[in-house]
């Protein structure tokens, strides 16, 4: 408190603020004093003092301004919060019937908007409010409320005090309505046989002590309760880590040995001769004779898959937050130790990918997938920090029970997730800058605003996706799977597309200026005039033969035909871009592209 005051008085600005508003109500004492003397013209004194009220208000504003300056931006994000609350529960209302009950592409709010960039933004701006207050909403529900917090004790004991307050204003008005005077109170209590009333009256005086003496009390049990738990979830955490590392497994035992013999042949001349035994024992637990039960070694796999899934738990802050990174840390390292022995089993990359299909039927690998991925993927915001580079090679979302992950928003560049199945994932604006998702399948998955950049998704299948205003530049395409994807106002500059798939896709207003495009399928893919490819600056000619080489390879001119005159050379495809714009607008929209 000393600190603040020093540091308060230290400001000068603080000091001419402090000095206006003291001086301010000097005259405003002034001014009362000397028109309740009446010496004064009263006229001048009331005139004083509304000048000296105005200045102290002035002052008054100034100065609370001026402190709360440097929190206005907290102040701001409260109020964010409170507002963004506010949208997550009508959500929640609007779509109590639903599965899914954030933000709808076709709510009203949106429909509204026709430029398709804004209307993307303020989507994705909805989807991210709504997923931050949904997360908040889970970490209070999983992680729980630190009981023995100074906020939490404040609040306890300003609601206790409150409530003393109210039980003696009722005292008072039940007295009052009795008509129970001090006399007569006293008069009760010296004639009464009975010590009921003494006692009500003691209690009462001696609440204020009681009440210091049990919250202290109470203090004690619940750090005493919270120490005991802190120690048996250790104890349990320990076990359990020992468990899904596969201590407890039995393993093949190989012992060496080392044996000197010494003979002695004629003529007494002694020769030592060395024998070298190697003994190589395994244990295996068999289980009795014609008996059902499985083996000791099958037995504890299962307690290693059941550990593993009881980690989880404790991966989620279900024991307490400080369980929460070693959890995820070794439930990661269990994970990258399998996928390097898999790798190093099968080095070819094709090898490797039919092999994951009978990896993920192990219920140790299945357990270790399920965690990875469970809830669907919320939990991994916890772990932010901890995701950038990280390993996550093969997971398979549609293992786990809730095959929609959500990774909106989030921040894991440089992540790995080659060969991995993110089917039907929510990607919104997520920063996947450098990343390695070679032969990794996101189909369905929406990734509005998502960054690639510099990424490798080399051999990707992202069919059926939404790539609207994805940043894909400088990013390894090759023989990826694009096809039937909306990716208007998508950035595909400096990547490289050879061999790529992007038929029945919508490229309308893509960017693939220094695109590498050769071998690209372009079949019934959606191009228009903002669709650029000028590559070469210098000789314009050029950009617009790649766009009629497009055209010859079958995509469709979804823009003014007469745009293309004198553009390109080949009159038979201006004449079937008259024909398809005719078909269009005078037909219905047509049901041959489809998301």
């Amino acid at each position: 408190m000393k600190e603040r005051i020093r540091n308060f008085w230290r400001d000068p600005v603080n000091k001419f603020w402090l000095f206006g508003t003291l001086a301010s109500l000097f005259f405003l004492s002034y001014g009362a004093f000397r028109l309740y003397r009446q010496d004064l013209n009263n006229t001048v004194a009331l005139l004083l003092i509304s000048i000296a009220l105005i200045s102290e208000l002035i002052f008054l504003i100034a100065m609370i301004m001026n402190s709360f300056s440097d929190t206005k931006n907290d102040y701001l994000e409260l109020f964010q919060k409170i507002n963004r609350h506010i949208r997550y529960r009508y959500y929640l209302k609007k779509n109590k019937d639903k599965q899914y009950k954030g933000p709808s592409w076709k709510d009203d709010i949106f429909e509204k908007i026709t430029d398709t960039n804004q209307r993307v933004d303020a989507y994705v701006k909805a989807s991210i409010e709504f997923q931050q207050a949904d997360f908040e909403a889970w970490k209070r529900k999983n992680i729980g409320i630190n009981l023995d917090s100074r906020d939490h004790t404040i609040t306890r004991s300003f609601l206790i005090i409150c409530a003393a307050i109210v039980s003696f204003l009722l005292l008072l008005g039940l007295l009052t309505w009795l008509g129970f005077g001090s006399a007569k109170i006293t008069e009760l209590i010296e004639n009464s046989k009975g010590t009921v009333l003494l006692g009500i009256f003691t209690t009462f005086i001696g609440s204020p002590v009681i009440f210091i003496v049990w919250l202290f009390r109470d203090k004690n049990n619940r750090v005493q309760i919270e120490n005991a738990r802190k120690d048996t979830n250790l104890k349990d955490f320990q076990k359990l880590s020992e468990w899904a590392s596969g201590f407890h497994l039995p393993e093949i035992k190989q012992t060496t040995s080392n044996k000197t013999t010494r003979k002695t042949k004629k003529e007494d001349r002694e020769s030592d001769e060395t024998t070298h035994e190697e003994i190589t024992s395994q244990e295996d637990f068999l289980p009795p004779y014609s008996s059902n039960s499985i083996s000791r070694r099958q037995g504890a796999e299962a307690l290693q898959a059941s550990a593993i899934a009881q980690l989880e738990a404790f991966m989620l802050g279900k024991y307490g937050e400080q369980f929460m990174q070693p959890a995820f840390l070794l439930i990661h390292a269990i994970w990258e130790s399998i996928l390097q022995q898999q790798q190093e089993k099968f080095p070819i990359p094709y090898d490797f990918q039919d092999s994951l299909e009978k990896l993920h039927k192990n219920p140790i690998v299945s357990a270790v997938n399920k965690a990875l991925l469970g809830a669907g993927g919320a939990h991994l915001w916890l772990f932010s920090d901890n995701l950038q580079g990280l390993n996550l090679t093969a997971l398979d979302s549609y293992k786990t029970p809730l095959t929609s992950i959500n990774l909106s928003g989030l921040e894991v560049r440089h992540i790995d997730f080659s060969f991995a199945v993110l089917w039907g994932s929510n990607l919104v604006a997520t920063n996947l800058a450098g990343a390695h998702m070679k032969n990794s399948i996101l189909r369905n998955t929406n990734m509005q605003k998502v960054t690639f950049l510099y990424s490798n998704l080399e051999n990707a299948d992202l069919s059926a996706s939404n790539l609207q205003c994805a940043d894909l530049s400088h990013a390894n395409l090759r023989y990826a799977n694009l096809s039937y994807i909306d990716m208007q106002s998508a950035n595909f500059s400096h990547s490289k597309l050879e061999n790529s798939n992007l038929s029945y896709s919508d490229i309308r207003g893509c960017d693939f200026s220094f695109a590498n495009l050769s071998n690209t399928s372009f079949n019934k893919a959606r191009i228009d005039r903002s669709t650029t490819f000028d590559q070469f600056a210098s000789d314009i000619d050029i950009a617009f033969r790649t766009l009629e080489n497009l055209l010859q390879q079958g995509a469709i001119w979804y823009d003014d035909p007469d745009y293309l005159v004198n553009l390109i050379k080949d009159s038979t495809l201006i004449d079937k871009a008259r024909t398809d714009y005719i078909k269009r607008t005078q037909s219905e929209p047509e049901d041959d592209f489809i998301f």
